[in-house]
């Protein structure tokens, strides 16, 4: 997809977007982030054709692009079933007949990881992560090769964003996928993008790939929310965060043997303990602030 120059309005007299030329490529996860009111939605809505520009182009090299919202809960009519709700966007298509509409829900219910069991229930009954995934299927359901994922794991604790973000890998090496991913918190996109573009009042004041955006930004301004005094510890803390966790379990592990010297057996407990701590923590090392690390 490609967006050539052009303006929106979010209103008779508000312009929300100016100046906003970007390409997506093939296969790649491009960040989107900015502060809040700066267009990042108004900008993924003029992508789909729900807003009409004033002015430049929009150019789709791929059919049907699909969205994840960001909240899956009102993003699924509550009034129906799973099935129901999968099964929509072909019947609209109008291609398919009842059993391999059932078929192709199945087969994708399968790829984001549900169980067939969820085809009953209601949103309502699910997880949060339970309802995203039912999410991410609708989109993926008419074979799109470009998705736009608002904000999709802000509304998820930290282990269920984990998993979504580990899906939306899987499914973009297994579907040859193109995401545009819209996002304020860096750690994930510094973890999961590509290249980023940085949004300030309705335009585009930076692009780049990720390491030149975060190891070279440009000089503060107002609005930059990221730009603050820290951000070389942030830097730092981005590349070498496993590193550093690993340190922390370690001298867990030197403490326990200086206050329990010659105990091999609370010793060895403590040993087994640390390791898959370290494992988990530097999984998930990512998706924790910097200001609480």
């Amino acid at each position: 997809a490609r967006l050539d120059g052009g303006s929106s309005r979010r209103g008779p007299y508000q312009e929300g977007l100016r100046d906003v030329p970007f390409d997506v490529r093939h296969g790649e996860i491009l960040g989107l982030v900015g502060e809040s009111g700066t267009g990042k939605s108004t900008l993924a809505r003029t992508i789909l054709g729900m807003v009409q520009p004033d002015q430049g182009t929009v150019t789709h090299y791929t059919k049907r692009p699909q969205m994840i919202f960001q909240d899956p809960y009102s993003s699924l009519n509550p009034a129906y079933s799973v099935a129901w709700t999968l099964e929509e966007p072909l019947r609209i298509y109008g291609k398919y007949d009842a059993p391999e509409r059932k078929r192709r829900v199945r087969e994708m219910l399968e790829r984001v990881g549900l169980p067939e069991e969820c085809l009953k229930a209601k949103p309502s009954e699910l997880s949060g992560g339970q309802r995203q995934r039912v999410g991410i299927a609708a989109a993926l359901l008419r074979r799109p090769r470009f998705l736009i994922a608002d904000e999709p794991v802000s509304a998820l604790d930290v282990t269920i964003q984990a998993q979504i973000l580990d899906l939306l890998r899987q499914l973009r090496r297994e579907l040859d996928l193109s995401y545009l991913f819209i996002s304020h918190d860096l750690n994930v996109v510094y973890q999961l993008c590509d290249r980023v573009l940085v949004m300030q009042k309705g335009r585009i004041v930076e692009q780049g790939t990720v390491d030149d955006i975060f190891d070279h930004p440009r000089p503060p301004s107002p609005g930059r929310c990221w730009q603050r005094r820290s951000e070389p510890m942030k830097q730092v803390f981005c590349r070498h965060r496993r590193l550093y966790i690993w340190l922390l379990a370690d001298l867990a592990l030197l403490a326990s043997y200086l206050l329990l010297r010659g105990n091999r057996a609370c010793m060895n407990a403590a040993a087994g303990f640390t390791r898959p701590l370290r494992a988990a923590l530097g999984r998930l090392s990512y998706l924790v602030d910097f200001s609480v690390m």
